[in-house]
């Protein structure tokens, strides 16, 4: 319901903004390209999704927290998480990055833009969360063990 506001400088700022009706509202499916053609004056910052996406239900049981699929390939990733935040990043900066066809064969930079070629999901707590209270994350003490786990599932429809 919740993503992270992102500061001029690329950090979290410890605000939140709420999805509801904006770019960021991915929960009941969204195409990513049709969001990143979005105006929104976050990506005024981030140029499109780079943004730490509060999650709502913790656990790798049950239904997934987050599903990619891609109507070209038929794939779906499900994506279940013990972390309370996962950054969508969209390629925001690959511009000079090559891209490469399904057979593997270079794309020329005339035939396709290298930039939003891919997706990452990186579940973790919150960025920043040393500098920021509203985040309440749990400092990790000498000899201390943490354990998170993170599934990634693929199956293709």
């Amino acid at each position: 319901d919740e993503v992270c506001e992102i500061s001029e400088n690329m950090i979290p700022t410890g605000e939140f903004i709420d999805v509801t009706d904006t770019v960021f509202d991915l929960r009941n499916g969204k195409v990513i390209a049709d969001g990143i053609k979005e105006k929104h004056h976050q990506f005024d910052i981030t140029r499109a999704y780079d943004h730490p996406f509060v999650l709502n239900r913790v656990g790798v049981r049950g239904e997934p927290e987050i599903v990619l699929y891609s109507e070209y390939s038929g794939i779906e990733m499900e994506v279940c998480t013990t972390e309370r935040v996962a950054v969508i990043y969209t390629g925001n900066y690959l511009d000079d990055v090559p891209a490469f066809d399904s057979g593997y064969n270079k794309i020329s930079k005339k035939e396709k833009n290298d930039r939003y070629l891919g997706v990452a999901i990186e579940t973790q707590d919150f960025p920043n969360g040393i500098n920021e209270r509203k985040f309440k994350v749990k400092l990790l003490e000498k000899d201390k063990e943490y354990i998170q786990k993170t599934i990634f599932k693929f199956n293709v429809r």
